[in-house]
């Protein structure tokens, strides 16, 4: 019982970070998108 569940509780933590590091990226992905269209506007 108590082995299992620590299992399930390393996978819940490991399913977090991932999850963490997805959002992280995702949150660079559009303020990087969001600089070059300022930039591209600012440049017209």
């Amino acid at each position: 019982m108590t082995k299992n569940k620590f299992i399930t509780f390393e996978e819940v933590y490991e399913k977090k970070q991932r999850s963490k590091k997805i959002f992280i990226g995702t949150y660079i992905t559009i303020t990087l998108v969001l600089i070059s269209l300022m930039t591209y506007l600012m440049g017209q």
